[in-house]
């Protein structure tokens, strides 16, 4: 017992006074990040498979953890472990590298859902979901995750949700509702991104509600009140309507019977969310900013600049970290300051203490572990 007062004692000589307990923690805001097109053409609305790969295994470096829309919306982070940061990945415009079957109806490695269902199964400590923001008719003039296939092909996987029959239309339409139904019943959501990618601050209110409401009809015909259908709103182009009255319609109206009523709506930009327990999320409610993602040529091939730009966000505390208890604070403060005392007096000479060639080298195991290549992917597929 005296043994153990003496050490206390020197550590108190040694490291001076206890550091105080943190502060509680301040709810900073939550990155709600945007992704368009997966393609083998990387720009300003496409990136390639193995570049969001990469960007995935940053943001799990950067102690982020994968939640989905609906969660962060509630407020509810109680799949985030304490100490980790969670973090949303959505898609807009419902494009077939989104989501991409292959012919015996498996779920394409190389489209983005393979590629999150992947590093899901791999980093089950990253968490999963995502959102994904479908227009009916996208910019290619085709229907939702469209894919050319051959006739008969598929057609399990079709069954598979008691959709039978050919389809017309926008594609194959049993294929695309069977797609929807299988992000559901896996994890996923679902939003509006009106019929055909228009621009409704030039629409008038007749407009507006025919591109939202032919949109709403055919998702709610398609998964009906199924769990994981998000009723939100994602604007075009994030063009909101000017005019008082068209920015109603934009959360409440009727197109020729098919209603809709949303809860929220999604901006392309803005930066950070606010935390949703903050007044100026409240404010934000119907344009919810977003961080656009993209990859660009030359270094690493992508950008990850919002890794250090948006780094100062919300961290989920618990029972797990000390800043929440401060008697439990007080006696990991006096461990630790044992532990570093005994490591200074019993250190091999050359190494005592915290001196700067040791901290120089822990840095550079650190920089070593961080530079080391992730799993790569195969080439891209041809057929693409």
């Amino acid at each position: 017992m005296f043994t153990t007062l003496k050490l206390l004692l020197l550590a108190r000589v040694l490291l001076g006074p206890l550091a105080e307990p943190p502060a509680p923690a301040v709810l900073k805001p939550v990155p709600i990040l945007m992704y368009h097109r997966m393609s083998n053409r990387p720009g300003r609305y496409s990136i390639t498979g193995r570049d969001f790969e990469r960007q995935l295994e940053d943001m799990r470096r950067a102690d982020f953890f994968l939640i989905n829309l609906s969660e962060l919306l509630r407020g509810d982070f109680s799949r985030v472990p304490p100490g980790k940061r969670p973090i949303v990945v959505t898609f807009d415009d419902s494009d077939s590298g989104q989501f991409r079957l292959l012919h015996d109806g498996r779920v394409d490695p190389y489209c983005a859902v393979g590629i999150l269902e992947r590093f899901r199964e791999n980093h089950p400590d990253f968490g999963s979901g995502a959102a994904f923001f479908c227009l009916a008719v996208n910019p290619r003039g085709t229907g939702l995750f469209y894919q050319p296939q051959r006739r008969g092909l598929l057609e399990d996987f079709c069954k598979r949700y008691g959709l039978s029959g050919k389809g017309r239309g926008w594609g194959n339409i049993k294929l695309w509702q069977a797609k929807l139904l299988w992000l559901v019943e896996h994890g996923y959501e679902v939003g509006n991104h009106t019929t055909t990618h228009a621009d409704l601050s030039k629409l008038t209110p007749e407009g507006i509600t025919r591109e939202i409401g032919i949109c709403q009809g055919l998702l709610k015909e398609a998964i009906g009140e199924r769990e994981g259908y998000l009723w939100g709103l994602c604007y075009p182009f994030g063009a909101v309507p000017p005019g008082a009255g068209e920015y109603a319609l934009c959360r409440e109206g009727d197109f020729e019977g098919r209603r809709y009523r949303f809860d929220y709506a999604v901006a392309a930009w803005g930066g950070m969310c606010p935390h949703p327990d903050t007044d100026e999320f409240a404010a934000l409610r119907w344009r919810i900013p977003r961080i656009e993602m993209h990859a660009v040529r030359g270094g690493g091939g992508l950008d990850t600049r919002w890794l250090t730009r948006y780094a100062d966000s919300y961290v989920k505390e618990g029972r797990d970290d000390p800043g929440t208890n401060p008697a439990l604070a007080l006696f990991t403060s006096s461990v630790e300051a044992v532990a570093v005392g005994l490591r200074t007096l019993f250190a091999p000479a050359p190494h005592r203490g915290l001196t700067k060639g040791w901290v120089s080298e822990r840095l550079r195991e650190r920089d070593r572990a961080w530079s080391r290549p992730i799993k790569r992917l195969p080439p891209w597929p041809a057929y693409f």
